[in-house]
């Protein structure tokens, strides 16, 4: 190993380890893993959560995510949390590593490549949508970005064999994820007759194909071209807005049209410089993250096809966010002038602070001037110090955002308490019981307490992110939050929607029976 490489991986490795733990960090029972999870539970053991409209049937069959968690929850005897949290670690590591390849295929030299992973890695949340570059959670949208990433990189360097295995475990984690990607690399190796990495990604299709075939439990099946009806439709723009544009609000739409610009005017700027394979992707994946928007507008909005529900096409406008970073930064290097540099960098600095280029920044001197710090560190040491600014950008940015900006990617969730009592309904209470949490259904608290007691929940706000998947479950998840939303029934009426225990704080009063256990925050009452 030369020392230029030695050098590049331990950089790389600085962002994967530091963001790891600190920004954008790594998150666990905040989101999704909700509900996978218990799936999880129930597939290895069919007598959980029988009582449990969410886990009974699962939407996990078309991804290599729940055979992944379930073989590294076995081979090692770890929890689902570790197992997850150390295929999170290494995919954002070859996400990191295909945002430097990218960056070197536009023509950077290998230190100042460094600079593309320092300003991305730290990741942006991407409103509308309700996307994110860098997930906080280990879930299988998260994985596949971050392996199309890697992809890209190989690709834009002519390696396609590569960037068609890291594509096909991207696809066979999140089909979605990878839809946008395939797209130019499919017409490429056609056009050039390569098939080889074409037959490693027919490979992934069928191999996702037969996976889905042998899924145990019970899977929810739908009609291929299923329509929502008025109710339904209802009901997912409720919980689901971010499927519907008309749901978003205008200006996520002008940031997206900027971002777009951005990214079409650096490509601009580096145009003389690249080769077709290199403009292929650089042009191809801002313009179709663009025109992601008007396609699922038409078949969600016009005509109600409900597999674009699952699939979320709108959400592919990540890769003309990242795009215009990406390009940014090389615009950046290859300027003549620290005015011109600053000019480029500056939209790339704001978008790394997390927060929206046309108002927020400009209206917030706290923000500006951090994201002026940010630009002026890179401007100054990137003509000499290419490695240093690198390092120096990422870890001011970090600083920045957290101690500065005083910004957080997630709230919190996990409480010793909440621990505590689901910890005892596990070991006293029978595998199904069902639980009700009445002052938390619209917590992600209720969640986690269903996660770590393996025990089920009558209703809880989370577990309607099920409302794209299932007309049925949609209707009765409906019926069920306009039950727990009305807080002016008696506590001891859940007994009549089947509940066995409620889950109160310690602090509410409740005279029908005394509770079975407490401790300083909760305490658990049995019903029947």
């Amino acid at each position: 190993m030369t020392m230029m490489t030695a050098l590049r991986w331990a950089v790389l490795s600085f962002f994967a380890i530091c963001g790891f733990w600190f920004v954008p960090g790594r998150t666990w029972l905040q989101s999704d893993t909700q509900i996978y999870t218990p799936m999880f539970d129930r597939i290895s053991d069919p007598s959980l959560y029988e009582r449990d409209i969410m886990v009974q049937r699962q939407h996990v069959s078309l991804t290599i995510y729940d055979e992944v968690a379930r073989f590294g929850h076995q081979a090692t005897g770890l929890d689902y949390e570790y197992v997850l949290a150390a295929v999170q670690f290494i995919t954002r590591l070859a996400g990191i590593y295909g945002l430097y390849l990218i960056g070197t295929a536009l023509g950077l030299s290998e230190l100042a490549a460094l600079l593309v992973p320092a300003f991305l890695a730290i990741g942006t949340f991407i409103a509308g949508p309700a996307v994110v570059t860098f997930e906080y959670e280990p879930v299988p949208r998260g994985y596949a970005v971050l392996l199309i990433f890697l992809a890209l990189g190989f690709a834009m360097h002519g390696r396609s064999t590569a960037a068609a295995i890291a594509a096909g475990i991207a696809f066979l984690f999140h089909a979605p994820a990878a839809i946008p990607f395939l797209i130019p690399f499919v017409y490429r190796e056609l056009r050039d007759r390569n098939w080889r990495p074409l037959a490693y990604l027919a490979g992934a299709i069928a191999l996702s194909a037969l996976l889905a075939i042998l899924q145990p439990g019970t899977i929810e099946r739908q009609p291929f071209f299923s329509q929502a009806d008025p109710e339904w439709e209802k009901l997912q723009r409720v919980r689901a807005g971010y499927n519907w544009l008309t749901q978003w609000r205008p200006r996520n739409f002008q940031e997206f049209g900027l971002h777009g610009l951005l990214a079409l005017a650096a490509a601009w700027r580096l145009w003389p410089r690249l080769q077709s394979r290199q403009r292929l992707y650089a042009l191809g994946l801002p313009v179709l993250g663009l025109l992601s928007m008007p396609v699922s507008y038409v078949l969600m909005e016009h005509y109600k096809w409900l597999l674009m529900a699952q699939v979320q096409p709108a959400r592919a406008v990540l890769y003309t966010v990242a795009f215009s970073g990406i390009l940014c930064v090389a615009a950046a290097v290859f300027a003549k002038s620290w005015w011109e540099r600053a000019v480029w960098l500056t939209p790339v600095a704001l978008v790394a602070l997390n927060h929206y280029l046309l108002i927020d920044a400009f209206f917030d001197p706290i923000r500006l001037a951090s994201a002026a710090a940010i630009v002026a560190t890179a401007v100054l040491l990137l003509t000499r110090y290419p490695q240093v600014a690198a390092v120096a950008v990422f870890a001011l940015t970090s600083w920045l955002f957290l101690d500065v900006t005083k910004q957080t990617n997630y709230g919190k969730v996990h409480e010793a308490e909440i621990d505590d009592v689901a910890r005892w309904a596990k070991q006293n209470t029978p595998k199904d019981a069902m639980f009700q949490l009445p002052e938390l259904t619209r917590s992600l608290v209720a969640g986690v307490f269903r996660v770590r007691s393996q025990r089920a929940l009558y209703v809880d706000q989370k577990s309607g992110g099920q409302v794209n998947y299932s007309r049925d479950f949609s209707m009765e998840w409906w019926r069920r939050m306009e039950i727990a939303d009305d807080k002016k029934k008696p506590l001891a009426s859940w007994r009549d929607q089947g509940v066995d225990y409620i889950v109160l704080k310690t602090a509410t009063k409740f005279e029908d029976s005394p509770p079975v256990y407490k401790n300083t925050k909760y305490a658990i009452y049995k019903l029947r």
